[in-house]
């Protein structure tokens, strides 16, 4: 008998390259939604699927035609002493996020994205969209970010009101 891990149900809405379609992940207890992400297959399972078009019990979708994904309640991640949130913008295929990162103290941006794994996982973000009538923005919470579709990456800075000298935002670890 082949060995099934015990997993979690984590809904999400998902904007891919075709539209915005909404499913259940079934991600293993002992991870994340961003490590199921980040795993090598080209498809990734969805159940109780959404579309513009109808439902459907079951989706293989493919990994690199995810561009956003919004989960509907938080996935926990280990927060380590090693780590600290940055603010970075990204320049995607559709506008732009804005969110807090994650990562390793000492690292910077651009080393970080030289090795990014294939989905971010922002926190805080604000998500723009250009359409014909201007700029559409919504905040969320969390949103896992496909790398595939970010055009560029910059660290958020921000001016000192006191010098006028430009300084990076900066959050409690």
């Amino acid at each position: 008998m082949k060995y099934k891990p015990r997993q979690r149900p984590v809904t999400a809405r998902l904007l891919t390259s075709v539209g915005w379609l909404e499913g259940t992940f079934h991600v293993p207890c002992n991870g994340g939604l961003q490590d199921l992400l980040n795993r090598e297959a080209d498809f990734i399972a969805l159940t109780d699927v959404r579309t513009s078009r109808g439902t459907t019990d079951f989706m293989s979708l493919r990994r690199d035609g995810i561009v956003l994904v919004l989960p509907s309640a938080g996935d926990e991640v280990l927060e380590l002493a090693t780590h600290h949130h940055v603010d970075v913008s990204c320049l995607t295929d559709f506008g732009r996020v804005n969110g807090e990162l994650l990562m390793l103290r000492n690292l910077r941006v651009s080393d970080y994205f030289a090795r990014a794994p294939s989905f971010l996982r922002l926190e805080r973000c604000r998500v723009e969209n250009d359409t014909p009538s201007g700029v559409q923005a919504r905040d969320y919470a969390e949103v896992l970010l496909g790398t595939r579709h970010v055009q560029g990456v910059s660290e958020q800075v921000v001016t000192d009101a006191t010098t006028q000298e430009p300084r990076a935002l900066a959050h409690a670890s």
